[in-house]
Formats: C-alpha cells, structure tokens, sequence
C-alpha cells in the first residue's frame, strides 16, 4: 500500500513539473520581452546561437576549428615537409629523399597512409588524431611505430618521415616532416 502512494505521489510531481515547463502563452512573453517566440533558446546549450556561454549576444563561444597550414594542396608537400588537411583520398607528392610519394586516405578520425620505399616493399598503417607515426626508411624498406599523448616524439627516428594527425574542420590535418 504504502508503494502504490510512493509510485501516485511520483508521478504527480512528475506532472507536475512538466506542466509548469510548459506555458501556452509563448506570444505574450515573446511580447514582454522582446524577443520573439522563434529566437528562444529554452533547452539550447549555451552558446549554441554563436552567444556567449553566458548568454551575451555577438561572442563566439568556442574556437574555430584548427585549419592546415597548406590547405588541400598536396604540391606543398613536395619538399618534403607539410601540413594539409586530408578529407578523402590522395597522393601526396614528396622529394625524394626516402620515397617519392605517400598515399593517404581518411577513415572517420584516422588516417591511413602507404608507402613504397623500395621496389618490391611498402610501409603502412594508420595513425589517428593526437598520434604521432614515425617512419624509419631505409634502401631495402622499412617499417613505422606510432604514439600518442605526451609519448608521441619517442617514436621519431633519426632519419626517417614523421606523420602527425591532428583535427581539422572537415577531416583530419596531417603534418609530414622528412627527418634528414
């Protein structure tokens, strides 16, 4: 018995309260206001409008998504070092030095990469946001270590490619250094 009236009395605060969420005179405090019944942001999380996360108009409220210092131009990378943002696939020209090209390609936060140092061997793997691939190349092949967080520079060979994948706007940014 005393369970029926705990379950009873529940659901009436229940009621209650989202009854008193509601009002059906959105006009008339719109007017009061002034503010109109569509610019409300009642349930909205702060800041969703492009407001401040206290409410004031005309502040950002979070930091604009990181952008590639090369953009989508794989030519930049032709030196050997550079930074673009990877949305799908590509072949990335490079200089020479250890491989003449590395083929990217965007798998939700990671990006896989391939390789071929040598005729007959390839060197592979993904590498996702906040990780960091080193790359050891030598005339006969090579292989790759990766890390992430704090630990991601330990796997820097002394001569080699680093990879490093960090968010982007609309994929992830990939950062290629030729150690040499």
């Amino acid at each position: 018995m005393r369970r029926g009236f705990l379950w009873g009395a529940t659901a009436l605060v229940l009621m209650t309260a989202a009854v008193g969420c509601s009002s059906s005179d959105d006009t008339a405090d719109a007017a009061s206001t002034g503010r109109g019944a569509a610019s409300s942001s009642a349930g909205a999380e702060p800041g969703a409008s492009g407001d401040a996360p206290d409410g004031r108009p005309g502040e950002p409220s979070a930091s604009p998504a990181a952008v590639a210092a090369d953009g989508t131009d794989v030519e930049a990378c032709r030196d050997g070092d550079c930074e673009i943002l990877v949305t799908g696939p590509l072949t990335v020209p490079l200089d020479g030095t250890y491989v003449t090209e590395i083929s990217l390609e965007l798998d939700g936060d990671t990006v896989d990469f391939t390789m071929e140092p040598a005729p007959g061997t390839s060197i592979g793997g993904g590498i996702g946001v906040g990780c960091v691939a080193g790359l050891t190349i030598g005339e006969h092949g090579g292989g790759s270590r990766s890390a992430c967080g704090d630990n991601a520079t330990s796997v820097a060979p002394p001569q080699g490619m680093l990879l490093r994948a960090t968010q982007g706007g609309d994929g992830v940014i990939v950062e290629i250094t030729t150690l040499r």
